[in-house]
């Protein structure tokens, strides 16, 4: 126990005995003292150092097919294992907006899987994450990459995941992998895509919305009918054109079909027909006009966003 000098009456000549004050509470005003400060340095913190950096101009247009390869390290549990070959991971871009789909197979025309990832493309540096059904559970996934290149035609980084079961984890790892852009164009910059809502009449090939690439269109579609949109290909050359459908979760499933000007598949046939109304294609489409169909749910009305680029 400490003491103070008492002043009590506010009298300096009192007799000038001790009063005692105990030490713990002695402690706790210190403590309160530090908070006190702690919390003044904080709030007076200049705003700018609380916010967020702005991104950097992207290093261009990554838009397209890329071929991932990965390197799994020795002793990884299978249930985050990639798949054992090469497979295709197709992206979409607004401005510094990545939405990626992992593909089905390695041949493009048959579309995505329904896995998705969304992110950014900060400068040249990407990063993407998401979680998608696996097995019995989620499996948890974050890419980083470099895109560099020629014309950011490549890419290389580290994939992390985790994969759970009722919201246990179960394994969990991490292992790098390398991407070549396979369709896409070379130098096309970045296509920011204009935003479009659905219009009109537009359930069949006749009656196709027409509609200028780039564009993410937002749209609604009930069962019993379908959505159909059209566009052109300009000029001389064969361009490199990618679709990506982001629709609800199972059961409520809708799918993406590419077609030729007349509704008819093109071949080899290209659509994208998996389980979660996830679904991407993308191929080199020569001038001519061609049409998407967005086949509609078995129950019910589904809201979907439909990005052509």
């Amino acid at each position: 126990m400490r003491c103070r000098r008492s002043r009590a009456g506010g009298n300096p000549g009192s007799s000038g005995r001790c009063k005692a004050v105990p030490a713990n509470l002695i402690r706790s005003s210190s403590i309160l003292a530090l908070l006190a400060a702690i919390a003044v340095v904080s709030c007076g913190a200049p705003e700018e150092e609380q916010q967020t950096a702005p991104l950097l101009p992207p290093i261009g247009s990554i838009i397209g097919v890329w071929t991932i390869n990965e390197t799994v390290p020795p002793g990884l549990d299978p249930r985050c294992a990639p798949p054992a070959n090469s497979y295709l991971l197709y992206v979409a871009q607004n401005g510094n907006a990545i939405i990626a789909q992992t593909g089905l197979a390695t041949d493009a025309n048959v579309g995505s899987n329904g896995a998705q990832f969304e992110g950014t493309l900060n400068g040249s540096s990407l990063g993407i994450q998401g979680g998608n059904p696996h097995l019995a559970g989620t499996l948890q996934t974050a890419r980083v990459a470099t895109v560099d290149g020629a014309c950011g035609a490549l890419m290389s980084g580290q994939r992390t995941m985790s994969y759970s079961e009722a919201g246990v984890s179960l394994c969990s790892g991490s292992l790098t992998f390398t991407g070549t852009r396979s369709i896409g164009s070379t130098c096309a910059g970045t296509l920011a895509a204009t935003a479009v809502a659905e219009s009109g009449i537009h359930n069949t090939e006749g009656t196709a919305q027409l509609i200028t690439r780039p564009a993410q269109v937002s749209g609604t579609i009930a069962m019993g009918e379908e959505d159909w949109y059209s566009f052109d290909i300009a000029g001389v050359a064969a361009v490199p054109v990618t679709v990506l459908l982001n629709g609800p979760v199972a059961p409520a499933n809708i799918d993406l079909f590419l077609t030729d000007n007349n509704g008819l598949a093109l071949m080899p046939a290209t659509s994208s027909t998996s389980g979660s109304s996830r679904e991407a294609v993308a191929r080199f489409l020569s001038p001519d006009t061609y049409k998407i169909r967005v086949s509609p749910p078995a129950s019910g009305t589904a809201s979907y966003t439909l990005l052509i680029q």
